[in-house]
């Protein structure tokens, strides 16, 4: 996945973002570009230095590799972001995606549609290696696949292999709801029920993490095209 990490300029806000991603969808039409699925989440709660996230949402490394070779052959990829930094200025990277769990019948949102984040930026204690993140995943899989209706819509892991600001988190582990509601469900099934304290106490031995929460919203869907 790509990220970008941003925070507006003075004046600026989603109107003026909706507007560069058109041009974006615009301009990749003409080049006979595919994007990828993207998503931008705006700060709900949380002490995160940014306003807002987009994430692209690739395949696989040679997937973005070709996206990124087509906009430069395409003459239009540096106005495209010139639009985008216009609006924010932001810190980019790319980080390594894994799936953790998924409710049957989940598909990728809609373009337009919007949902709710709940991510934790984490550091990984020391001692702790690849393993053990392995084994959190397939617990945290187990756990929430127990949950019935209050489960997480979706649940992910991303690996950043990029480097980040200075206390940057080591890993960030994304779970999608489609309300608040939905997501507080899924809290009181962490605290208040024998599988979701395990399941904390599993990641309090491995890792150290601050919550935030999102709004986020589809930017492109590639189900849409």
């Amino acid at each position: 996945a790509e990220t970008w990490g941003c925070s507006y300029n003075s004046g600026k806000g989603m109107d003026d973002v909706l507007k560069a991603r058109d041009n974006m969808v615009k301009q990749a039409e003409k080049a006979g570009i595919d994007l990828p699925d993207s998503y931008m989440w705006s700060l709900i709660k949380g002490n995160i230095p940014y306003d807002t996230v987009w994430l692209n949402v690739h395949e696989n490394l040679g997937a973005f590799a070709a996206n990124s070779d087509a906009w430069a052959a395409s003459g239009a990829g540096n106005e495209v972001l010139d639009r985008f930094y216009d609006v924010s200025t932001c810190s980019t990277g790319m980080a390594g995606l894994y799936p953790i769990f998924q409710k049957e019948g989940w598909t990728s949102p809609e373009q337009g549609s919007n949902r709710v984040v709940a991510t934790l930026g984490c550091s990984i204690k020391h001692g702790m290696g690849e393993d053990h993140m392995v084994d959190l995943a397939g617990h945290m899989a187990q756990t929430m696949a127990s949950m019935g209706d209050a489960a997480p819509e979706v649940a992910i892991g991303l690996r950043p292999f990029t480097a980040g600001p200075p206390g940057s988190p080591d890993v960030i582990l994304v779970s999608g709801f489609t309300s608040m509601t939905g997501w507080a469900n899924y809290v009181e099934q962490l605290f208040t029920t024998p599988a979701g304290e395990t399941m904390r106490n599993h990641m309090d031995m491995i890792l150290d993490c601050d919550v935030a929460l999102w709004g986020s919203q589809t930017m492109v869907s590639s189900s849409d095209e």
